[in-house]
């Protein structure tokens, strides 16, 4: 009688949560496992444990897909971007690429900065920066500064104009990666056209193939679309064979986000 008791003896409530703060998910799976074989845990001990287990688990699970380990509540929040239209656009392009996961949490960064929260989002990159090479960074960074959603619409109109397979959409996206710095014109909010004007016409002097001229805001929108339009209605980009087209987007509050992308004729 007295072996049947103690072996029916659950173990308390508070003992398991004091047990649970030291142990990783591995180990918390072998601990639960013991006490479910000794039959010593309550349904409030079992539920507690299995939604601890879940929890470290996903964690385990989601640092790895991301990069950094977010709460569960922030992994559904960045998961949620999978239902926006620039999430499932990207990956029409490029299928089942690297990048996919860094995509996903670079639009939610980029909410996070619609919403002013620029802690949080430091946190989130100086935890990832330790993981990813700069070239992974790169999408993250261009994520945070709102410019992504225009990216990803110029990279669908790459393929769809040019008829390229998912593999050969994702070698393009992999080349901006990695000419980014050369390639692109970020303008402020306090640039003039003849400052913009200027930045442009270095790229076409030192005839880089393609050029994205990012523009986020009224002020830097107004200040790029003049200076473009000085440019080709001087025919600077017919006279060394550049053609342009825009791609204009705004984001959830309304903020314009342009990308001109200038490039060389084929």
């Amino acid at each position: 009688m007295l072996r049947s008791t103690l072996r029916m003896t659950n173990v308390p409530l508070k003992e398991i949560i004091n047990a649970v703060s030291q142990l990783d998910a591995y180990q918390l799976i072998k601990y639960t496992a013991g006490l479910k074989v000794a039959d010593r845990l309550s349904k409030k001990g079992l539920d507690f444990l299995e939604e601890r287990i879940e929890e470290l688990w996903c964690r385990v699970s989601y640092k790895k897909e991301f990069g950094f380990t977010p709460t569960l509540h922030l992994a559904k929040s960045i998961n949620s971007t999978t239902k926006s239209n620039d999430y499932i656009r990207f990956k029409q392009c490029v299928g089942k690429h690297w990048s996919l996961g860094l995509i996903k949490v670079g639009l939610y960064l980029m909410d996070l900065t619609q919403e002013g929260q620029h802690d949080l989002i430091n946190q989130i990159k100086s935890e990832m920066s330790h993981r990813y090479p700069k070239r992974a960074m790169k999408v993250i960074n261009i994520a945070s500064s709102g410019a992504l959603p225009a990216l990803i619409a110029y990279i669908s109109s790459i393929q769809l104009g040019e008829e390229l397979s998912p593999q050969s959409c994702a070698c393009r996206f992999e080349e901006f990666l990695d000419n980014w710095d050369k390639m692109t014109v970020w303008v402020k909010q306090d640039m003039s056209k003849e400052e913009v004007d200027e930045v442009i016409m270095s790229k076409i002097v030192s005839e880089e193939s393609e050029v994205l001229v990012f523009a986020i805001g009224e002020k830097a929108k107004i200040s790029a679309a003049k200076a473009i339009a000085n440019l080709n209605n001087d025919r600077i980009f017919r006279k060394n064979k550049y053609m342009w087209s825009l791609f204009p987007k705004r984001n959830t509050v309304g903020v314009p986000i342009f990308v001109w992308a200038i490039h060389k004729f084929k």
